[in-house]
């Protein structure tokens, strides 16, 4: 017999979903036998799959080792969970509660894998999560942790992840509901006179990975809000602030260079001759090879009031100060 008390994680989640996260390798109809017969059972009774899980439950399944392995077994998962094991992390952690996780990512990082080779943020996670906090493989078969705001290759600072799907789902409601303050810190070419808030309606190639912005709403396309302000003007560039009032993908990066003040190093939008004038300037520093635009998630306020912060890479100073 193997028992599961519910924790908050899956209360209001079907019986019968849960079910198959633990036994993948049994069907719906099995599933539904074994319920009948109260070969699984909710709380010592006959259940019928659809009732909603609370927290406190006590979930039973009278199998045998032997039955329960050939159903629960997962080879993909295995494979993971044992790579994941082993892999080395190299994480800074900002916060952390039973539920969530704001990390550090540093420019030149997926913040998820786009190939089955790559190692991203996400991996780092898990891997920190099984090595340093006792993750089992019973619960990243029920939940992976992941990344739950995305930033871009070439983009350093905050990302919120979710341990738990508690933490999933309160995020999700967050980012939903735009509740989360995001402020970011850039690096742009020339002197930035358009402080303010900028609106602009966007349109994405999916195919090229790109945006683009127009002043008016046109078919397929995005409202997007930025506030920006100048936080030190260094003669041939600006360091700005901009804080995200919707957040769209390559918003602050389209924006910036719509307004003729394109982010630093930005390969997809930005100006590739002064890019790499600078590089050459940079030379034997840590800009002249830098992964990335400059563009940096510097801080992130969570609705309940408790403030993330991240530092500005040194490069940002580095580059500004060669004006």
């Amino acid at each position: 017999m193997k028992e599961w008390i519910i924790r908050t994680d899956h209360q209001n989640e079907r019986l019968d979903k849960y079910l198959r996260r633990l036994l993948p390798q049994a069907g719906g109809g099995f599933l539904y036998r074994m319920l009948r017969k109260k070969n699984i059972t909710l709380n010592d009774k006959k259940a019928a799959g659809s009732e909603r899980l609370r927290e406190g439950d006590v979930v039973r399944v009278w199998f045998s080792d032997a039955t329960f392995e050939k159903f629960s077994r997962n080879e993909a998962v295995d494979r993971e969970f044992s790579m994941l094991k082993k892999q080395s992390v190299n994480l800074h952690i900002l916060l952390e509660d039973e539920d969530i996780l704001c990390v550090d990512k540093p420019a030149g990082m997926l913040s998820q894998r786009a190939g089955a080779e790559d190692v991203s943020l996400n991996e780092q996670i898990r891997s920190y999560l099984i090595q340093e906090r006792g993750y089992s493989r019973d619960a990243f078969l029920k939940f992976r942790p992941a990344v739950m705001n995305r930033l871009d290759f070439g983009t350093s600072g905050i990302v919120l992840a979710a341990k738990t799907l508690v933490g999933a789902r309160t995020t999700s409601e967050w980012i939903r509901s735009h509740q989360l303050v995001k402020e970011y810190v850039c690096l742009v070419h020339g002197h930035f006179v358009s402080e303010g808030r900028m609106i602009s309606y966007l349109k994405k190639n999916e195919t090229e990975n790109m945006v683009s912005l127009t002043e008016e709403s046109t078919p397929g396309s995005k409202r997007v809000e930025t506030i920006f302000s100048r936080r030190k003007d260094y003669g041939r560039f600006s360091l700005l602030e901009a804080s995200l009032i919707t957040g769209k993908s390559h918003q602050i990066r389209a924006q910036l260079a719509a307004a003729g003040t394109p982010i630093v190093f930005d390969a997809k939008y930005g100006d590739s001759r002064a890019d790499r004038r600078l590089r050459e300037v940079l030379a034997g520093t840590e800009g002249a090879s830098y992964p990335g635009q400059l563009l940096h998630a510097h801080r992130l306020v969570l609705p309940d009031g408790r403030k993330v912060s991240s530092p500005i890479p040194s490069v940002f100073e580095q580059a500004g100060g060669r004006s």
